[in-house]
């Protein structure tokens, strides 16, 4: 099957509660959307009570976050948790890529991110969301820690 690249930004990322399903994935490097044409948000999660979730919308800024090589099963593991085409739309984005491991194959150029698709769900307060006016990144930390 087919190798696939996924920048995760949220719940995916190492230390938060949906790290487990990157199923058959191995960390590739940490990664920023090449455009800043990006905006974060902050939801509630659907899958843990109380505990928040973001979203990539339409913005001027770029997302930073890891990238995961996947396969197919994978892939369809985090269709299924990101609500595909329902809540999240996978789209195909041009990266920029940080301190790759070195016994990665390739370095990769574009990878699957899931932009936040659903209208009218309800915005929080950006508690998680980290804005960096410098580099013009969001960025989603843990405050779990």
């Amino acid at each position: 099957g087919m190798s696939h690249f996924v920048l995760t930004y949220g719940t995916l990322k190492k230390s938060f509660h949906n790290h487990h399903l990157l199923l058959n994935a191995s960390f590739v490097c940490r990664a920023r959307t090449k455009e800043p044409v990006f905006q974060m948000i902050q939801l509630q999660s659907r899958s843990k009570k109380g505990v928040y979730c973001p979203g990539a919308v339409p913005g001027s800024s770029h997302i930073v976050g890891e990238v995961y090589s996947t396969d197919d099963e994978g892939l369809a593991i985090l269709d299924k948790l990101e609500e595909q085409n329902i809540r999240y739309t996978r789209e195909l984005i041009e990266i920029q890529t940080y301190s790759v491991d070195p016994a990665a194959k390739s370095t990769p150029t574009a990878a699957w991110m899931y932009m936040h698709t659903l209208p009218d769900e309800a915005k929080f307060p950006d508690t998680q969301v980290d804005f960096n006016e410098q580099t013009n990144s969001y960025d989603w930390r843990d405050v779990s820690a």
